[in-house]
């Protein structure tokens, strides 16, 4: 798998000495490192710090039809979840009967739902868009 690193530049001449060590233990090999590294299509991301992100290129190591067909089930299953979230939270008795603490539990749910969906629409929209 290739990786890219994007860092500021004294982190980059810190890590390049490092590269043998990282691709030999990580089986991966390094495509670039420094400030002005831009995220592959399909990638995978870790967050070292505020700004050092270390991207892992995807694209030689997935079936993209495969993945496009469960990320397309992955999205029926959360518009299902969400549309019975907004259901219960429409129900007035619901809202009245239940304790505050509860209704913003299902809130605050309905919300990460609609936070995945999200991501999981653009994800679906990067393989599209590279099939």
């Amino acid at each position: 798998m290739g990786v890219s690193n994007t860092c500021d530049s004294s982190i980059a001449i810190l890590t390049e000495p490092m590269k043998p060590y990282f691709e030999s233990m990580a089986k991966a090999h390094i495509i670039k490192i420094g400030p002005d590294v831009t995220p592959p299509p399909l990638s995978a991301s870790a967050t070292v710090s505020a700004h050092d992100i270390i991207y892992g290129h995807l694209a030689e190591l997935i079936d993209i039809e495969a993945e496009i067909a469960r990320k397309e089930q992955e999205i029926e299953k959360l518009v299902r979840l969400i549309a019975g979230k907004q259901k219960k939270l429409e129900n007035k008795n619901f809202i009245e009967r239940a304790p505050a603490a509860v209704v913003q539990k299902e809130r605050d749910s309905l919300v990460e739902l609609e936070e995945q969906l999200a991501a999981t629409t653009r994800v679906l929209e990067q393989l599209a868009n590279s099939s």
